[in-house]
């Protein structure tokens, strides 16, 4: 019997009950995560315990909200910089939940293959950013992605939880992640000042905003 090649993300099941830490079910699942994010920089997480009804109704509220008047929308402001009614860069880690009725996700792998999610409805997808990137000293992968919906005629709705450092906050990887096999990666930096690079001329053209703006070397 022939084997299918069309590469998949790994899925990780988090709703076992005796998912405890330190115990030996909670260290293989950590090694899992691991493993899935040096390979792929992302992983799918099956976790039955935020209900069906819950999903629904947060899709539905993000349905109301992009039915507003452009105008409502733009007076989404906040003083913290960047935040807001705006685009996601992937400069920071992110939980997705989206309506497993559509497809369109893809994320592209190391050897430039892009993979089609087919997430099911008890399902989220984890994708690391820039910031644990370098901060695990490039040890990581971190992936790109994109949405192309084909399915004519039909909205598809997504909602991301984003994790940043704290305002100030150096990003430096520890001393244990440098050594002679893995030089410095990337200079000291913080989330903001990223972010304000991120959107300059030579922020936005860049394949790669992280190492434009604070690569050691061409690494």
């Amino acid at each position: 019997m022939g084997s299918d090649s069309t590469p998949q993300l790994p899925v990780i099941y988090l709703s076992d009950q005796t998912l405890k830490p330190g115990s030996e079910k909670w260290v293989e699942v950590r090694n899992d995560v691991r493993k899935a994010l040096e390979d792929y920089g992302a992983f799918e997480v099956s976790y039955d315990r935020v209900s069906e009804e819950l999903k629904q109704s947060v899709l539905e509220a993000m349905k109301e909200l992009f039915e507003l008047p452009v105008e409502a929308k733009r007076r989404n402001v906040s003083p913290k910089p960047y935040t807001g009614y705006s685009t996601h860069n992937g400069l920071s880690e992110s939980l997705g939940i989206q309506d497993a009725e559509i497809e369109g996700l893809e994320v592209l792998t190391k050897d430039e293959k892009w993979i089609r999610l087919k997430p099911s409805h008890n399902s989220f997808v984890v994708m690391a950013g820039d910031s644990v990137y370098a901060l695990m000293n490039g040890r990581l992968f971190r992936p790109f992605h994109r949405v192309r919906v084909t399915e004519k005629k039909k909205t598809r709705y997504s909602i991301a939880l984003f994790s940043t450092p704290n305002a100030g906050y150096i990003i430096e990887p520890p001393k244990e992640l440098v050594d002679e096999k893995h030089p410095r990666v990337f200079k000291p930096f913080t989330y903001v000042d990223l972010m304000s690079f991120y959107h300059t001329e030579g922020g936005r053209r860049a394949r790669s905003t992280l190492h434009a703006y604070c690569a050691v070397s061409e690494a």
